[in-house]
């Protein structure tokens, strides 16, 4: 094996690890390390933001905090010193962002910050924009890159630098979509030969080809549905044409081993309680003693049996039971009707929980595929509309040789994303952006 390195490879790696050292460190008594800018610290929390995510962890947890300087903090800072009455300094922020490197980007707060300024001030929005469409560009976000250009040629016609970006990405858009449209002409066209299992990955890498409108018409449906109709034709091999797969993180089971507990259902230190019963004040408050809760990826649903002692029917003594359908998620809302949380009593009566018992999740432990979306094969499907489909290619063909564009103009409605406006959250505060501080 050869172990040498290209000196740009080293150096690149160099400044990766010269990068990671800057950063603030928070180590958990788990192990886990957590790199970048420490935003709040007290005796109950620890809030780290890293270069993809803002999380909080308990101070419990939390081993040891190491601190230094770095371009996270860095922006960290100049974020926290905004002020909407100086407008100029959001652009300046998002142009110091440019130049900082990856570690201090992060493409959403920039978008943010671009359009505040040419919301809070007019005379910014060609800079801002030409700032903003920089941005885009460097992270491959063409169609937002050109939109931003448009929007700087708006607000400054007579700017010559906005104008120019705002013609290249426009012959730069038209022929990137020339080629999706073509790909999207060949897999149909692969499709009406009657090779559907070749032209279904094809289609489906076609996404956001354009001539939404006409494509459907000579499809006679979108392209989705005709991906969806071809692959009922087709058996998936990943999940043998079921449409089925089983869910990746509960592992087909439709349940998740309760944290708080170890799966157990009783909490580690049991404590008396209102009504003095030794079963409810044992109880996991996390999972209610039952050990696990249903699964979120797979949207897992079940029964729990709620058990409140014996009552009196008929002469006989019966369970005195209430079934409780629950939904991952929201399994604590589903029961809460039902069961008094604070000392497990009934909602109804006050009668005390003696038991809970739970029915296996229906449905559960499986996910749609994600190769065919879910779809299932048919054997007896009637055959597709090759027709429609002959008539596709010709249309397409036929656009684009009488030299029609292939993209539509757009207007430029409003120089910033109306997003920024609507919501008001100018200031930047300890990680997150807020109306005041």
């Amino acid at each position: 094996m050869n172990l040498t390195l290209r000196p740009a490879l080293c150096a690149l790696l160099f400044l990766a690890s010269t990068l990671t050292a800057a950063a603030d460190k928070v180590t958990l008594k788990d192990g886990r390390v957590y790199e970048g800018a420490v935003v709040e610290e007290n005796d109950k929390s620890v809030k780290i933001r890293t270069a993809r995510a803002t999380l909080t962890f308990p101070r419990d947890q939390v081993a040891s905090i190491e601190r230094t300087s770095s371009p996270l903090q860095e922006r960290e800072s100049r974020l926290e010193a905004l002020d909407p009455k100086e407008p100029v300094k959001y652009v300046e922020t998002a142009e110091w962002m440019l130049d900082a490197g990856d570690e201090a980007f992060e493409l959403e707060t920039f978008r943010r910050l671009c359009n505040i300024a040419a919301f809070l001030d007019r005379k910014l929005a060609c800079r801002a924009n030409k700032v903003l469409a920089t941005g885009y560009g460097r992270s491959k976000r063409l169609e937002e890159a050109a939109e931003a250009w448009a929007r700087a040629a708006v607000a400054d016609p007579a700017d010559a630098k906005a104008k120019q970006g705002a013609e290249e990405s426009k012959r730069d858009r038209e022929a990137a979509a020339k080629r999706r449209l073509s790909d999207l002409r060949d897999a149909i066209a692969l499709a009406a030969t009657g090779d559907i299992e070749g032209a279904i990955p094809k289609l489906r890498a076609t996404k956001n080809a354009p001539l939404e409108g006409e494509v459907r018409n000579w499809l006679k449906v979108p392209v989705d549905d005709l991906i969806r109709d071809l692959q009922r034709r087709v058996p998936c091999k990943p999940c043998g044409g079921t449409g089925q797969s089983a869910c990746s993180l509960c592992k087909g089971t439709g349940l998740i081993e309760c944290s708080a507990c170890g799966g157990d259902g009783k909490k580690s230190l049991a404590a008396p309680g209102q009504g003095g019963l030794s079963y409810t004040n044992t109880l996991c408050r996390t999972c209610n003693g039952i050990g696990n809760v249903l699964c979120t990826n797979c949207k897992a649903e079940r029964d729990v049996r709620l058990t409140f002692g014996d009552k009196t029917v008929d002469g006989n003594r019966v369970p005195d039971d209430e079934i409780v359908h629950c939904v991952a998620g929201k399994e604590k809302d589903n029961l809460r009707p039902s069961l008094n949380f604070r000392d497990y009593s009934r909602v109804s009566d006050g009668k005390y929980l003696t038991k809970i018992a739970v029915a296996a999740p229906s449905p559960g432990g499986t996910r749609n595929c994600g190769t065919c979306g879910g779809v299932k094969f048919e054997r007896d499907a009637t055959p597709p509309d090759y027709e429609a489909m002959k008539a596709c290619v010709s249309g397409i063909d036929a656009w684009v040789n009488a030299g029609k564009p292939v993209l539509k103009e757009g207007f430029v409605n409003e120089l910033f994303d109306t997003d920024v406006r609507d919501d008001g959250d100018f200031y930047y505060v300890k990680g997150r952006w807020q109306s005041g501080k």
